[in-house]
């Protein structure tokens, strides 16, 4: 303390330090802190002086130069980069209802979405950075749910400047900073402009009548609007034919600096168009895409708006501020209806649905790996090496669904045979399927991907077209270390789970008037299922076949449940795998309610390790999943169903283990869609994720099986969130769908293990090596 009394400017200098180290999540730059602290902050001259002295400013910035970047200086962002080569720049920011608390206010039906107007603002600021700052084009792909705890990562790109002086941009985000990212919009931004339009003549328009506003939000929030506080902007409304004319104010606590134009105060200019405002009847709608976007004045915070309609869905504003002064100008604005659920599906709390896709592999022309025949392998005791190739072949003439099973039974023994063979050690066994009989051999690749998870470098998978050159890249294919290929004409990919993006709304894919057919109807899936048929989409006929039919338990209850929805329903005992049973059932559908949709929800599960299944195990499975749906495939083909939904698993993707059979049995129903889809006959597989516990198979998994889907990145799905991605799937033109919850953290996590499908939805992080080598993980 004696050396801080020698200079008074010294305690200053100190303590204006300590209190700049103290700003919560960011990084200080100490040096720089104390070389000029007291500069700019004198400090009391005397105790008890009530004076703040604490550094105030946590938004991102501090610490950025240290990591090459620099701040956005824009609300909705932390930092920005310009990219080294093609002129574009990144943007990043982070938002949460805790850091952003006014957005809290934009509900949509009882969900909290960034408004669009949000996007509108984004890419205002990316065109200024760019100097392109007219938006040509900005369209909407999927909405963007604000969770009530935790935050958002969002990340803004714009390209390269093209020929004719204009920038494509696209914002993308997700949940902290876990899973894969959604594109939210994109659009193209260019330099095009014109002069300003001339100040407003007259205001109100002469003739216009001014309409009642009392209760407007009330009346909003009964069509699915439920703005709080901060959007509440409206103050005045009139009309004039079908031109509609407001005033609107930005709420006097919300900070409009740093803003083009706050997106709570655009978006209040579009409540007048909403329905219960200028006596609209139009269905409840969201903005879809913007045009010819132009800003003529900022820090603006009070609104004059006109509005024409120019088609049945687009509208152009032209916004002035109180004195009648241009201030933007939208050419055209297109609306979207907003249908039931659609919101719901865009929460990743609540699941989402993915496709798989190919990824393309990287190959190294010199490292292969030499490969040995299986035969080769057992004819010669003392042979050994890196990879066995077992090349898997359809015998006999049996029906695709017999020969699926026979070709999963031998798969069984090979597998069983190498990991029991004491030459096999740190080998491999690789197992070539012929694409060209895909759905024969379909039920091995279930069993493989089990086989991989449960004993990890020691098999391997790869279908080939077989023509010659993918035989002359499989050594090369093999050598990249992915545990699962796919080489068509010479090209070496990998399979992965992508996310699927959202299809346009369309009608109802049910007629109410047919009979829908729920195998294991009575079950808990079957049974929640045919509730929402029934509720939901009005479907007035369903068929519930299932081992013990009306005997089944909870199967009165399910029936009075139903008649309540105004449905009559029929609950069999039928074994589906039984091919004469189901076509008696079948034969007995009335012509007046014809058969117009199949839902094969039955199955059975056998858990356990592949070295302890046995073939009466295995039979056990797949018989209930694959004859099934085999019978009903065939018996249905010439009745013109319009919907042939195939209750699949992610286990069947994944790998799950202790799942091999069951991964086997789902793997030929995603087949047997794909193959219906060849023939021109409709088909979905839906790959589910876990649900709820509710009975039914779910009884089956014990809290070791959930924290094992846990690690593996799948969380339960709740039944409402399910069912709405059931919806989806129902208009989704793919023959196989992945509707899950995924959980990115938990595949972050230290020493977790992410399935080879699953490698796409996960950031790679590179690794250090043996000598500091920087390993990273094949795609």
């Amino acid at each position: 303390m004696a050396a801080l009394r020698r200079d008074r400017d010294e305690p200053r200098e100190l303590l204006t330090a300590l209190g700049a180290v103290f700003v919560r999540g960011h990084d200080v730059d100490w040096a720089a802190t104390l070389q000029g602290a007291g500069r700019h902050v004198p400090l009391p001259t005397y105790a008890f002086q009530r004076r703040h002295f604490w550094h105030t400013d946590t938004r991102a910035g501090m610490g950025l130069a240290a990591a090459g970047l620099g701040p956005a200086g824009h609300p909705l962002l932390g930092a920005s980069v310009d990219l080294a080569a093609g002129d574009g720049l990144v943007a990043t920011g982070r938002l949460s209802l805790q850091t952003h608390g006014w957005l809290a206010d934009h509900v949509i039906q009882d969900t909290v979405l960034l408004p669009g107007t949000a996007y509108a603002e984004l890419a205002l600021w990316a065109g200024e950075q760019a100097g392109c700052p007219v938006v040509q084009e900005l369209t909407l792909a999927t909405p963007l749910v604000l969770p009530a705890h935790g935050s958002v990562q969002l990340q803004l790109t714009v390209a390269g400047q093209l020929g004719d002086e204009r920038r494509e941009f696209a914002v993308y985000a997700r949940p902290d900073t876990d899973g894969p990212w959604t594109r939210h919009a994109e659009g193209v931004l260019t330099t095009a402009d014109g002069p300003a339009p001339p100040a407003e003549a007259a205001w109100p328009p002469d003739g216009a009548v001014e309409l009642d506003l009392d209760e407007v939000y009330g009346r909003l929030a009964e069509h699915g609007y439920d703005y709080g506080e901060a959007f509440q902007g409206l103050r005045r409304v009139w009309r004039r034919g079908d031109d509609v004319h407001a005033e609107i104010a930005l709420l006097e606590s919300l900070d409009p600096n740093g803003f083009t134009m706050h997106p709570a105060l655009l978006d209040a200019a579009l409540h007048a168009l909403l329905p219960g405002v200028a006596g609209d009847d139009r269905p409840p709608a969201l903005p879809f895409a913007f045009r010819g976007v132009r800003v003529h004045a900022t820090g603006v915070t009070a609104l004059r708006v006109g509005y024409t309609w120019t088609g049945d869905e687009t509208v152009r504003l032209d916004v002035t501020d109180a004195h009648g002064l241009p201030v933007a100008t939208v050419e055209e604005l297109r609306w979207r209806p907003v249908t039931s659920g659609a919101l719901r599906e865009a929460d990743p709390a609540e699941g989402a649905v993915y496709a798989v896709a190919p990824i393309e592999v990287a190959t190294d022309p010199a490292a292969t790996t030499a490969i040995v025949d299986w035969d080769a392998y057992l004819a010669d005791p003392d042979l050994t090496a890196d990879t066995v190739l077992y090349r898997a072949r359809a015998e006999g003439d049996a029906d695709p669904a017999t020969a699926a099973q026979a070709a999963a039974e031998r798969m069984l023994a090979v597998a069983q045979q190498w990991l029991a063979d004491s030459r096999s050690g740190d080998s491999r066994l690789v197992v070539s399927l012929d694409d060209a009989d895909s759905l024969r051999l379909s039920a091995i690749r279930g069993l493989i991907r089990t086989a991989i998870t449960e004993h990890p470098g020691r098999f391997g998978l790869v279908v080939t077209d077989d023509t010659e050159e993918s035989r002359s890249r499989l050594p090369q294919a093999l050598a990249t270390g992915e545990s699962e290929l796919v080489l068509t004409r010479g090209v070496v990919s990998a399979p992965r789970l992508v996310r699927a993006e959202p299809g346009p709304a369309t009608a109802d894919a049910l007629d109410p008037d047919g009979t829908v057919l729920i195998t294991g109807g009575t079950g808990a899936l079957g049974g929640l299922l045919a509730r929402h048929l029934a509720g939901k989409h009005g479907v007035r006929h369903l068929l519930l076949l299932s081992r013990r039919g009306p005997d089944a338990p909870g199967a009165a209850e399910l029936t009075e449940d139903l008649a309540a929805c105004g449905a009559t329903v029929d609950i069999v005992a039928c074994d589906t795998a039984d091919r004469d049973a189901l076509a008696r059932v079948l034969a007995g559908i009335p012509e007046a309610r014809p058969l117009t949709a199949v839902v094969h929800a039955a199955g059975v599960l056998d858990d356990g390790v592949l070295t302890g299944l046995t073939p009466q195990r295995l039979e056990k499975v797949l018989r209930a999943k694959i004859d099934a749906a085999w019978h009903l495939h065939e018996l249905t083909r010439d009745r013109g169903v319009a919907r042939f939904v195939l209750y699949s698993s992610v286990s069947g993707l994944i790998g799950a283990a202790g799942q091999a059979g069951y991964a086997a049995a789902n793997t030929f129903l995603d087949a047997l869609a794909a193959e219906r889809h060849r023939e021109g006959l409709p088909a979905t597989s839906l790959c589910w994720g876990l649900w709820e516990q509710s009975g039914g198979m779910a009884e089956a998994l014990g809290d070791a099986d959930l924290a094992r889907m846990a690690r593996a990145g799948v969380l339960p799905l709740a039944h409402e969130s399910g069912l709405a991605l059931f919806d989806r799937a129902l208009h989704d033109d793919r023959p196989q769908v992945v509707p899950l919850r995924f959980d990115g953290a938990a595949l972050r996590r230290p020493g977790a293990v992410v399935a080879p499908m699953m490698r796409a939805l996960v950031p790679v992080r590179p690794r250090r090596g043996r000598g500091g080598a920087v390993e990273t993980p094949p795609r």
